[in-house]
């Protein structure tokens, strides 16, 4: 849990989160972009974000050698409350790293009663994140991530849409293990 802690402080303080589509973090002039589609109720997002996530940004996004961006892709017809998580995360400007994290790690918390805010305010101020939700700002994000998922044909997450200089090159869909992700970012920059 304190690796966890550290690992999350470690991204707020040496990659804050910039919004203008999607958050982002990486280097944005990395020949490869991946945009990451989750659900804050999704299960296998949780494991993802907790499990793989952590290796991702050690050894690619800490060391620049990709752009990653972070898009909501909550799944209204399954999970009650992902989307309200999402427009609260989309609310949280420079938290939203660790509310991410928050969100996931204490996914069984809070998806069955959808007190978000009773769960973050145990680890940061809520006020401004309920300031900004009252304005809809962040809900027009989601929706508009919502519709680029669709127009993309995606219909599970997580999900990775994966650009290399720019260009579509493919999508990878679900949970897959660091191995998986090893084999493809090496891969991806080796230039074969």
């Amino acid at each position: 849990m304190k690796i966890l802690l550290i690992f999350i402080l470690a991204l707020y303080l040496f990659f804050p989160a910039k919004r203008s589509f999607a958050y982002n973090i990486g280097n944005p002039n990395s020949e490869i972009k991946i945009v990451e589609y989750s659900d804050y109720e999704c299960p296998y997002c949780k494991r993802f974000e907790l499990k793989v996530f952590p290796y991702i940004f050690k050894n690619y996004i800490k060391r620049r050698y990709i752009d990653w961006d972070f898009k909501d892709y909550p799944l209204i017809n399954i999970h009650a409350f992902a989307y309200k998580a999402a427009v609260i995360a989309d609310c949280s400007g420079n938290n939203y790293m660790a509310v991410r994290y928050y969100l996931f790690r204490y996914q069984n918390e809070w998806k069955r009663t959808g007190d978000i805010y009773g769960l973050l305010k145990k680890f940061i101020n809520v006020k401004p994140i309920k300031s900004c939700v009252n304005t809809r700002y962040s809900q027009k994000i989601v929706d508009n991530d919502l519709r680029q998922a669709y127009k993309l044909g995606l219909r599970a997450t997580p999900s990775f849409v994966i650009y290399k200089n720019g260009r579509y090159l493919q999508t990878i869909k679900g949970y897959h293990n660091s191995g998986f992700w090893y084999d493809t970012l090496n891969f991806l920059l080796s230039g074969k």
